[in-house]
């Protein structure tokens, strides 16, 4: 590009606009082609007039498959036409009438980021799609969720297909940070029996404070691709490595017998090749165990977002890292949501007493 003391550079269409400065010029770069000479104050209304178009085209091009109908709700409900209907009784401000004549409206909540989403082809047949969906929509809608443009730039159903920044952190804590914070405290023993029932290693108190420790270090409520739906499992993936010596594996054969192998010095009471708990033959002596989780990566496929991340189970040889078993995580939101609104005289399995105020003693202010 020629050296321009002020105008507008053209970059591919599809990336996101930005201001760059360089001595005596100031330059907006934005989709489209050419250039044109602009005073600095026109060059920067045309940058917020381009940012303005491409978030709008965007979200378009990105769909939610689920809903919720309050920013309170922890919940996600399949988007359907029968679905809606039930939930929102067919009131404002999920039904809102055109104007002049156009057509109606539908609008609900993302589950996982709490920002207001309007429903597409929930009575009209698509052209694209067989189904209805949900886009995120760029203003807040009255009576219904406020937008939060840094809780959408890091919504899974905003931005798919990628691995996240492990060191990406929020700038406020106000909002979504502070809710999904305060979901983890109050559901502190449903968090920790998901993260046993996905990875088939039981997490005792010790091995939960530890935890809890290294997520508070980390602020990890804070994390850019934390939400609502994945608090479980980015729990776990905050914590740095851990030992799991004298833990239960349960469910889990193909890790059991990895660790059977690879820890000669162990003596794991296996039962029926489904359970064992890691500990050394000898009681005095130490096992030197440990897991670790690694990868947290978004993918859609179709409609439907799926978030995995990686367990890396791991031992020592002098200053050798052996890894004795890895696996791939799926992270199961629906099962979450399920388990933390189930009325407690509906619930299946009691509440775990001491893991609750443990969670409060180290994670509130």
């Amino acid at each position: 590009m020629p050296a321009l003391r002020r105008g507008v550079a053209i970059c591919n269409e599809g990336q996101v606009p930005r201001f760059f400065t360089r001595p005596q010029c100031r330059i907006a770069v934005s989709p489209g082609g050419g250039t044109e000479w602009l005073r600095p104050q026109a060059a920067g209304r045309m940058v917020d007039t381009i940012t303005a178009s491409l978030r709008t085209r965007i979200q378009d091009l990105t769909i939610v498959d689920v809903y919720k109908v309050r920013v309170d709700d922890t919940s996600a409900t399949k988007i359907t036409a029968a679905n809606f209907e039930r939930d929102t009784l067919k009131r404002p401000p999920y039904y809102q009438a055109g104007t002049a004549g156009g057509e109606p409206s539908h609008f609900a909540v993302c589950p996982a980021c709490d920002n207001p989403i309007q429903i597409i082809g929930l009575y009209k047949k698509l052209a694209h799609t067989p189904n209805p969906y949900g886009r995120h929509h760029s203003r807040s809608v009255a009576n219904l969720a406020e937008y939060d443009q840094d809780s959408y730039d890091f919504c899974p159903y905003s931005n798919p297909d990628r691995e996240p920044d492990r060191t990406a952190r929020r700038t406020r804590a106000e909002g979504l940070p502070e809710k999904i914070l305060s979901l983890l405290i109050e559901n502190f023993d449903s968090v920790i029996y998901m993260i046993e029932q996905s990875i088939g290693i039981k997490i005792g108190d010790a091995l939960a404070k530890r935890m809890l420790l290294s997520y508070r270090d980390e602020q990890g409520h804070m994390y850019k691709a934390a939400t609502l739906l994945n608090i479980p499992w980015i729990f776990a993936y905050m914590a740095n490595a851990k030992s799991i010596a004298r833990q239960r594996v349960f469910n889990n054969p193909e890790l059991l017998i990895n660790l059977s192998s690879a820890l000669p010095n162990a003596a794991i009471d296996q039962e029926g090749k489904q359970e064992g708990v890691l500990k050394p033959a000898n009681d005095k002596d130490y096992l030197d165990v440990n897991v670790s989780f690694i990868h947290h990566r978004i993918v859609q496929t179709g409609s439907t977002i799926n978030e995995t991340m990686k367990m890396i189970v791991f031992t020592h040889r002098g200053k050798q890292v052996i890894t004795i078993h890895e696996q791939l995580i799926p992270f199961a939101t629906d099962h979450f949501l399920a388990l933390i609104n189930v009325p407690l005289e509906r619930a299946y399995r009691p509440r775990q007493g001491t893991l609750v105020p443990l969670a409060r003693q180290i994670l509130q202010p």
